[in-house]
């Protein structure tokens, strides 16, 4: 069953609200670009110190700009992000290009291939792990922190293999 993107904005919400008033893990599935940015665009809103995301080139149409400029603003909070793949054409509306001087708050490290999969942290707590990078499937689990350590564990041994750019 389909939602409309205010519907699944608010499902999604509520699953994060849940998750924050520790109501245990919230699970569920993300599909498409406009889902990936809702589920997204929640986790930067509801994260209190660190995101760290593992993606192509981090599109616009996914990652908020303004968002992630709000976040950046916030005193103690830190973006870490790794690059997979080659250089792409696409990477010209990476919500990078739109953070001006913010850009320089955000680590940055590149890997020169493809992973298959990407996914984001937000808070050691809430993940989305897209396992289709194509059709951006994913599964989302909020207020999880074994989950979201298995992933920042994989994080962290791309981080310390990889130059920063």
């Amino acid at each position: 069953m389909a939602f409309d993107s205010e519907t699944y904005r608010a499902f999604v919400e509520s699953e994060m609200k849940m998750a924050l008033a520790g109501k245990g893990p919230r699970v569920f599935g993300n599909r498409g670009e406009l889902y990936a940015r809702i589920v997204t665009d929640v986790m930067i809103e509801n994260t209190k110190s660190r995101l760290a995301f593992l993606c192509g080139y981090m599109s616009a149409s996914v990652y908020d700009p303004a968002r992630l400029i709000e976040f950046l603003n916030k005193p103690n909070t830190s973006v870490r992000v790794i690059l997979d793949g080659p250089p792409r054409a696409e990477a010209i509306d990476s919500a990078l290009a739109h953070l001006g001087d913010l850009r320089s708050r955000v680590q940055l490290k590149k890997i020169p291939y493809q992973l298959g999969f990407h996914f984001g942290v937000a808070d050691d707590c809430h993940v989305r792990r897209e396992q289709d990078i194509k059709d951006r499937v994913a599964s989302v689990v909020f207020g999880d922190k074994a989950m979201a350590s298995a992933a920042l564990t994989t994080f962290e041994k791309l981080w310390h293999l990889e130059s920063a750019v």
